[in-house]
């Protein structure tokens, strides 16, 4: 069996603007690239585990809309399994716009989450689903919870990116925290 791995939390889609500078108000400016893809701290593990050759399973929500089936292709791509993850009809995806200043080496998110109710994770899990690492992002906490629950054994991880209220909640409750440097500064 391979290793096994469950992420739950953010999936958004996100388009990724390199600038050398950042942008002054009220101008034009004309940029050479763009990158396009699949977002969210959970859902970036996702991928990445699941193309390193981990079984590894994405608890999320996406729309049903054209950004939600991009997201679900490179998923796909990768062997994901997303049958935790909920497309949701007339729900527009969470997009994220990212202009990074090159120059500088920083970057600045304009992020549209969208207003939903909260993920749900089935109270019994899929029978070939044995995880032994969780990691959560905290945009959907009672679902990482529930899944805690569910897989006692398993090693937990926090992305800790910012001090919210579902990061504060799951924080005490995680084998390992990983912090950026603002969560570490704001907390």
């Amino acid at each position: 069996m391979k290793y096994q791995a469950l992420c739950i939390g953010n999936s958004s889609f996100d388009i990724l603007i390199p600038m050398d500078g950042y942008p002054s108000e009220n101008e034009k400016y004309t940029v050479n690239e763009t990158i396009e893809c699949g977002g969210g701290p959970a859902a970036n593990a996702a991928y990445l585990l699941s193309l390193w050759g981990a079984e590894c399973w994405f608890a999320g929500i996406a729309g049903d809309d054209a950004c939600g089936g991009m997201i679900r292709g490179e998923f796909t791509g990768v062997s994901t399994n997303l049958s935790l993850m909920e497309f949701r009809k007339g729900y527009a995806t969470p997009l994220s716009l990212i202009l990074a200043n090159t120059a500088a080496g920083t970057r600045t998110i304009l992020h549209r989450k969208g207003n939903t109710a909260p993920l749900g994770f089935p109270p019994v899990p899929p029978e070939a689903l044995k995880p032994s690492l969780i990691l959560t992002d905290g945009h959907e906490p009672e679902a990482a919870r529930a899944a805690m629950d569910a897989f006692p054994d398993a090693h937990t991880v926090l992305d800790a990116g910012s001090v919210r209220k579902g990061i504060l909640e799951l924080s005490p409750l995680v084998d390992f925290l990983i912090a950026s440097e603002r969560f570490a500064a704001d907390y």
